[in-house]
């Protein structure tokens, strides 16, 4: 037998003289094994026959091919055993894209990215490109050209972090790359099962081991998720069709079996309506089916022969780059199996310790799953699977969200773990990484009584970097609060002795180096930072260790006009433990529970505290947070 029916996907590529080299080195691969005429049908096209041969009745079908290179989509019509196509389309994006969106995101910090190396007149960054090439398993061998090598070793002489240097330059010249990809295929294959698996690989001079969730991969490829629901409407609606119009969809490719995916699919289509096929029997047999069809002179199909082989394939001129072939077959091999998770939505009380860990408030009501004993609680209001902005006692800063950290602990993992903490390093300041979508400055306040405001739009790039981004100059004291500030903002900070002082960001000095707003003596430290409500009328409540508190308006706190000064005691009592701009009620942080307090202290003007709880022993209040605006059920 010379002749042959292959299968090929949609688009191989979205440049149409790409797409027609693809198709036409496939051509020669056939012509090479001996076949004299070749026709070619697309893959999603060949499932739909292999699942036709079975079906009953009339139906619009969707076949959702999705496997390692690309994403094809079929819409047919099967009608008293007629087949009409209505639609045919492919975008490539696939299990490859997600492999490298995952290295790039996860593994470029075991290599040195967000580090430093010296040059003649300053310390500067490493180049991100080194990592955007490091992260593309087809273009990795282009930093092994003599002037990328020359300059990799340049790096290492004066680099800050030279081990991590010596693993980048080691991983590219023994060409370790491909076992880094199919450590990262192997972990992704895993999350459909697990919602967190290590990403790990070791090699003769270097390991790597980093967490990755399902929360993270998800998080990595959110924009394609994104960009396969517009496309599989589109595909629905120039069918003439509706989603609820479609009968069966038909989903194959290692791919389609990502949870995420699956989750779209019966959002979009209803649950019930999704079958999974085998990935290769579904295309090979429904080409047999095609290829039969054809061989009785029922269906007609375009044959080619070596006479329509473009000559310059196989040039070697060719500027398209190199296939690791290797690679290439492990990734066809690809079969991700797993079950869809039930996410947990909603706004959540997010509670933070000192010791890297976090809870939510459905946690800390339960005394045997709750923070036990932290130093203190960072408490905020928040998103499930919202990002958060944590910078640490190093003045290290991480993007994460609640989900992701959650899931950390229930892999028995801490941030220490993942980003590689320092001794004693410890989360200091969370906020809402939406706090500065609007924001002009990032501001931070110690606690030794500074504060200093960074421009925004020079700090973001740095922050969004897959890399911790790490300050080279730190403020004195430990960060104790994060804050998205805009231009005319007041940071109102409280003592553990009671005092309290309001710092303008129009002050002189706060943009440039910082300015110590409250004047710090040994022992003393800062506990809360806040930005001052406007109203001069509105409330803050100040809180005790031991559970009293007191309630002060806004503008009974004195306005900084130089910077280290010392206030007179907002409160007579010591151990203040926290503050928090209140209405109505507050909500107290115990070292065990939240207790609601329906009903606050009267502002008298004084500084008498009232108590506001009564612990039991052992017990201490860690913090106050008002309630939020709309609950979550």
């Amino acid at each position: 037998m010379r002749e042959v029916v292959l299968g090929r996907p949609v688009r191989f590529a979205f440049e149409p003289e790409k797409d027609k080299l693809a198709q036409a080195r496939l051509l020669d691969a056939a012509f090479r094994a001996g076949y004299e005429r070749v026709g070619f049908q697309y893959e999603p096209i060949a499932a739909a026959y292999h699942y036709a041969q079975t079906a009953v009745g009339s139906q619009n079908l969707l076949i959702f091919d999705f496997g390692g290179g690309t994403l094809d989509i079929t819409i047919m019509r099967l009608e008293n055993g007629q087949k009409r196509i209505l639609a045919n389309g492919g975008i490539p994006i696939a299990g490859d894209v997600f492999d490298q969106k995952l290295v790039r995101a996860k593994l470029p910090r075991h290599f040195g990215e967000g580090s430093t190396y010296h040059t003649r007149h300053a310390d500067m960054p490493i180049p991100s490109w080194i990592y955007d090439i490091f992260s593309d398993w087809q273009h990795v061998l282009e930093l092994q050209t003599p002037e990328r090598r020359a300059l990799l070793a340049e790096i290492a002489a004066t680099a800050a972090r030279p081990a991590e240097i010596a693993a980048l330059i080691s991983l590219v010249s023994n060409n370790h790359a491909l076992q880094m990809f199919e450590a990262a295929e192997q972990a992704k294959r895993r999350l459909s099962d697990d919602m967190g698996t290590p990403h790990q690989a070791r090699w003769p001079d270097f390991s790597i081991r980093q967490l990755v969730t399902r929360t993270d991969c998800e998080a990595v490829i959110r924009d394609d998720v994104e960009r396969v629901r517009a496309y599989l409407l589109e595909m629905v609606s120039g069918a003439g069709l509706r989603p609820a119009d479609i009968d069966i969809v038909v989903r194959t490719g290692g791919s389609a079996e990502i949870p995420i995916f699956r989750r779209l699919l019966a959002e979009l289509f209803g649950e019930e309506k999704v079958r999974h096929v085998d990935t290769f029997s579904s295309v090979t047999s429904g080409l047999g089916v095609v290829a039969h069809e054809v061989a009785l002179g029922n269906m007609e199909m375009p044959a080619y022969t070596p006479t329509d082989l473009p000559a310059h394939v196989g040039h070697p001129q060719s500027k398209i780059s190199p296939i690791n072939l290797q690679l290439l077959l492990s990734r066809v091999a690809l079969q991700e199996q797993g079950t869809a998770d039930q996410p947990i939505t909603g706004t959540h009380l997010i509670l933070v310790s000192n010791a890297n860990q976090i809870a939510t408030q459905s946690a800390i009501q339960n005394p045997q799953s709750a923070i036990q004993n932290p130093q203190w609680l960072l408490p905020l209001w928040a998103d499930y699977d919202e990002t958060l902005l944590l910078v640490t006692s190093t003045y290290r800063f991480v993007r994460i969200s609640a989900r992701q950290w959650v899931e950390l602990g229930a892999l028995g993992m801490s941030l220490a773990d993942v980003y590689h903490f320092r001794p004693q390093e410890e989360v200091a300041a969370v906020c809402r990484w939406a706090d500065m979508a609007t924001a002009d400055w990032l501001t931070l306040a110690t606690t030794r009584g500074y504060v200093r405001a960074y421009r925004l739009d020079t700090l973001r790039p740095l922050l969004e970097s897959p890399a911790p981004f790490q300050f080279d100059e730190a403020l004195p004291g430990v960060p104790v609060a994060i804050l998205g500030a805009s231009q005319r903002d007041e940071i109102l900070l409280v003592n553990g002795d009671g005092r309290a002082i309001r710092l303008p960001l129009t002050m002189q000095g706060v943009r440039v180096r910082g300015v110590q707003a409250l004047n710090w003596r040994e022992g003393e430290r800062i506990v809360g930072a806040m930005i001052a409500p406007s109203d001069p009328a509105a409330r803050v409540l100040v809180v005790t260790a031991e559970g009293y508190g007191k309630v002060a308006a806004v503008g009974e706190i004195p306005l900084a006009k130089k910077g280290n000064e010392r206030p007179g005691m907002l409160l007579a009592r010591k151990g203040v433990c926290g503050l928090a701009a209140v209405t109505d009620a507050a909500l107290l942080l115990t070292s065990d529970q939240v207790v609601p307090l329906a009903e606050l202290p009267t502002a008298d003007g004084t500084t008498k505290a009232t108590r506001l709880i009564k612990l039991g022993t052992a017990v201490q209040l860690m913090g106050v947070v008002a309630p939020p605006v709309s609950p979550s059920s």
